[in-house]
């Protein structure tokens, strides 16, 4: 039993966060901070993301950060694999 609740420990500490910010389980997202992205890069030190084309929505901020953004492709697009 013990060595059931130590491996689910991260997962324990995660549920207690959103019980104590439900924002982190279903973030709101701001239709103001929609903009459509064609070949746009994001990079950050060896992480390397192209949005070819399609939109993209930030989510309305948790204590003045902003922690989830969605990306959208239109249905049926050809997303290069």
């Amino acid at each position: 039993m013990k060595r059931a609740a130590l491996a689910l420990g991260p997962y324990v500490l995660l549920l207690r966060a959103f019980r104590f910010c439900p924002m982190l389980v279903a973030p709101s997202m701001d239709p103001e901070k929609t903009a459509v992205a064609d070949n746009a890069d994001i990079v950050r030190d060896c992480v390397h993301i192209r949005l070819v084309s399609g939109t993209i929505q930030f989510a309305k901020p948790a204590n003045g950060v902003v922690f989830a953004a969605v990306y959208a492709v239109p249905l049926g697009a050809h997303v290069p694999g």
